[in-house]
């Protein structure tokens, strides 16, 4: 117990007033009500990270919002169901876009490796295609590169998130490198 407190943590995680939360004892962070049940619904942990932050009011962005290792949620209470609570585009602020892929790099339409996505004009192919087809668009957001090789991995940047390749790891070869 002198550890503990020692170290700044307690036992217990701190009381939240009301609402439905699930406390991070790795962040020492909540995540409640709309963000949480997005979380659960959505890849949890594998897709977002650990929270980072409390849901809080941004004023910079005029909605409420909470920062994950992986993502930033977004509350937007007059959007339709299901599109309440968005991700933000932290690869796109983040300034990572590329140039659009040239006309040879452009796969037939019909191609079950390759993908074309005109919103942005990039390709997404194999592992990555994979991958992107699990979640969708709605968590990752359109691809902003074709895949390339950065910092000794093979990688994907789309708007909301940059995936890497582990082919060393056969059940599970593709991660979300953390942006929130």
């Amino acid at each position: 117990m002198m550890t503990l407190l020692l170290s700044g943590l307690s036992a217990a995680p701190p009381q939240v007033a009301g609402g439905n939360c699930r406390y991070f004892t790795e962040t020492g962070h909540y995540v409640c009500d709309e963000f949480l049940r997005f979380f659960e619904t959505r890849g949890g942990i594998e897709i977002f990270g650990f929270p980072i932050s409390e849901a809080f009011e941004d004023p910079a962005r005029g909605v409420r919002v909470q920062y994950f290792q992986r993502a930033r949620m977004e509350w937007h209470p007059y959007n339709p169901a299901p599109y309440k609570v968005q991700l933000g585009l932290l690869a796109d602020e983040l300034g990572y876009i590329y140039p659009r892929a040239r006309p040879e790099q452009i796969p037939p339409f019909n191609s079950a490796l390759h993908h074309y996505f005109p919103e942005t004009g990039h390709v997404v192919s194999y592992a990555f295609l994979e991958y992107f087809n699990k979640y969708g668009v709605d968590i990752f957001g359109y691809p902003r590169s074709e895949f390339m090789y950065e910092s000794g991995r093979i990688v994907q940047y789309f708007q909301r998130a940059r995936m890497e390749w582990y082919p060393e790891n056969a059940a599970s070869p593709m991660r979300l490198a953390n942006l929130g």
